[in-house]
């Protein structure tokens, strides 16, 4: 195993462990489009699989969170969860999409910006879609 190779299994070993104590069970859904309406089957996009019932890191942005991506995609977003590169290309997540936190009344969030990752972790920043305590 090369240098970057075993520094990459040990900082994934580590995320592993942080991601299964600390994270939170969400779904990323494809979307269809950009349309701001609460969460319907019908608006879900069908020809691309979604990943139900992942562990995945969040994190609520503070006012002084580091801008990572494009500025005006990044400023815009509520918070961003670090999901695995593989869960994205499994989905093919692109902005957009959404992502339903499982842990927090169905929460709906949708993708801003996926920023990039050394480590195949990258943060996707997202917006509130919907709020679960109050009827659409």
């Amino acid at each position: 195993m090369t240098g970057r190779a075993q520094w990459l299994a040990t900082v994934n070993t580590a995320a592993n462990a942080v991601e299964a104590q600390f994270g939170e069970q969400v779904d990323l859904i494809p979307w269809e489009s950009e349309q701001e309406v609460a969460f319907t089957e019908a608006s879900q996009d069908t020809t691309r699989e979604a990943a139900l019932d992942v562990r995945v890191l969040f994190v609520q942005k503070s006012g002084d969170d580091a801008a990572s991506g494009p500025i005006e995609a990044v400023a815009k977003s509520e918070a961003y969860f670090v999901i695995r590169q593989d869960l994205i290309d499994q989905v093919g997540l692109t902005q957009n999409d959404r992502i339903r936190r499982l842990d927090e009344n169905d929460e709906l969030f949708k993708v801003n910006f996926i920023g990039k990752s050394s480590v195949r972790r990258p943060r996707v920043y997202v917006s509130r879609v919907r709020d679960p305590n109050t009827s659409i």
